[in-house]
């Protein structure tokens, strides 16, 4: 009982305070300050279209003060109305343009419009007139992230560290941005020491687990996500994470029970249906994976991951034409190298050899030439395709479909049906003697008939074009990536 009464005393007293607020209201109806804390209380009540109407009465009547609009601006930001938000902090930065926490507020409205080169103007002009708050240098560190300019982002959130060793917020976002650049073995640092100072903190736990997953880690990876559980075991998204960790590690019972718990936490959620969909094919139940994508697709039909993934699923059941289809369904929304990659697979097994080649060569010229691992990888992999592929269009030779290119077992029968056919046709001159085949009579059948069978079985590759070369390629399945961006929203620091 006295946790249930503590938890509800910040709202209770918020409540007394606006009762007080407005009876000074009806007292002085005229007074702007009156106004302005009316505005501040009903925000911290999350009543913020109210607090909009106060603070907009507060600037009625006395337009100029700084203080009002900065308000005012916050209000629209909570609302996430951006861009209505800039007009009142340039009002404010107009009236007062040496408080840096102006600056500081209109790059954050910047960032959320994604106007991340304008947003980086204000904020360095925020540094400039108060260079030792940390959250400006951390805010600054998350625009660089978001424009990939990460080594750049580390310098700034390092600054921030410099003047908050204690503020588990920069470790932790440190080690987010080395997980960027895939320095995982560095990120481990920082966010242990965001663990030590914030123990109890579910973000931290579940950063440590994606990077301990980056490396591969998986049963570290699990220990980290089943502590971010512990603490927070209503988070739909953590459960999810469980999944994907226990999905690599190929345990696929325990990821359907994981992903199953996300679901029933956020059923509305299409990524959770999306791994779900992912575990059952690698379960190789594919009809109940492509009810569990079709549920996903549901509730994205813009996600173009989605239909990438019912692709995959339909060609695990040979249904190339139906996951043709989706893999153009996914290039609808978005124009992807791993998606035109996946239709050229579906090509391959459609014996659609140009075609095939075409799509893989458009997927290779998107994948940017850069020292990116994965990049290098893609690339490398979608040219060895293509070199297969031009093999592929030209007709095969009997010796290379038996010998050349073939596994252990067909260059076996290659050797048989060659014996066949040599045993068969200098037979006769070993039983017959040296006129051999002109003196075999009426069993002449029992050699030629052999020979030509034999003979026409190491030709057949040649005659029917058969599978051309054989090639078999896979499609690929996008990496399950965790996304952080709605955890640093959460994380990043507001103007009070």
């Amino acid at each position: 009982m006295d946790n249930s009464k503590s938890k509800q005393t910040p709202n209770n007293e918020a409540e007394k305070k606006l009762e007080a607020i407005d009876k000074a209201i009806e007292l002085q109806p005229e007074d702007t300050r009156h106004w302005g804390v009316k505005a501040t209380i009903l925000r911290d009540l999350g009543r913020y279209d109210e607090a909009l109407e106060s603070i907009n009465k507060a600037i009625e009547l006395e337009p100029k003060i700084a203080g009002h609009w900065g308000l005012k601006a916050i209000i629209l930001e909570d609302l996430k109305r951006y861009d209505e938000a800039l007009e009142p902090i340039d009002k404010a930065i107009e009236l007062e343009p040496k408080i840096a926490g102006h600056w500081w507020l209109k790059a954050i409205i910047l960032e959320d419009l994604k106007r991340y080169d304008e947003a980086l103007e204000p904020i360095d002009k925020a540094i400039e007139l108060e260079p030792k708050i940390a959250r400006h240098w951390w805010l600054k560190a998350n625009i660089l992230r978001y424009s990939k300019r990460y080594d750049e982002a580390l310098q700034a959130i390092d600054k921030a560290i410099e003047l908050e060793p204690d503020n588990a917020h920069n470790w932790w976002f440190k080690a987010v941005i080395l997980e960027d650049l895939k320095r995982y073995d560095e990120a481990l640092e920082p966010i242990d020491k965001a663990i030590e100072l914030e123990p109890d903190n579910a973000h931290n736990w579940l950063l440590k687990a994606s990077i301990l997953r980056d490396l591969k880690r998986h049963d570290e990876s699990l220990e980290a996500v089943d502590k971010a559980i512990e603490l927070e075991p209503k988070i739909a998204g953590h459960w999810w994470l469980k999944a994907i960790i226990l999905r690599d590690s190929k345990r696929y019972d325990e990821a359907l029970q994981a992903i199953d718990k996300a679901i029933e936490l956020e059923p509305e959620g299409a990524r959770h249906w999306g791994v779900k969909a992912t575990i059952l094919r690698d379960s190789k139940r594919y009809d109940e994976a492509l009810q569990a994508i079709d549920k996903a697709i549901e509730l994205e039909p813009e996600n173009a991951d989605l239909y990438n993934m019912k692709g995959i699923i339909m060609m695990e059941g040979s249904r190339y034409d139906d996951a043709l289809g989706c893999f153009d369904s996914a290039l609808r929304r978005q124009i992807n190298h791993l998606y035109l990659f996946n239709r050229g697979t579906a090509l391959v097994r459609l014996k659609r050899i140009d075609e095939a080649e075409d799509a893989i060569t458009r997927a290779r010229d998107l994948v940017k030439v850069s020292k990116d691992k994965a990049d290098q990888e893609a690339r490398k992999h979608y040219d060895d395709v293509l070199k297969k592929l031009r093999v592929a269009s030209k007709p095969i030779s009997w010796w290379d479909w038996w010998f050349t290119q073939a596994n252990k077992p067909r260059r076996g029968l290659g050797v048989f049906l060659i014996l066949v056919v040599v045993t068969c046709l200098f037979a006769p001159f070993v039983r017959e003697g040296k006129l051999g085949w002109f003196n075999c009579g009426k069993d002449w059948g029992t050699y030629l008939v052999p020979a030509v069978i034999s003979t026409l079985l190491l030709i057949l590759p040649v005659i029917t074009k058969f599978g051309t070369q054989g090639i078999e390629v896979s499609p690929m399945l996008r990496r399950p990536e965790i996304d952080i961006s709605e955890q640093v929203k959460t994380i990043k620091p507001r103007l009070q």
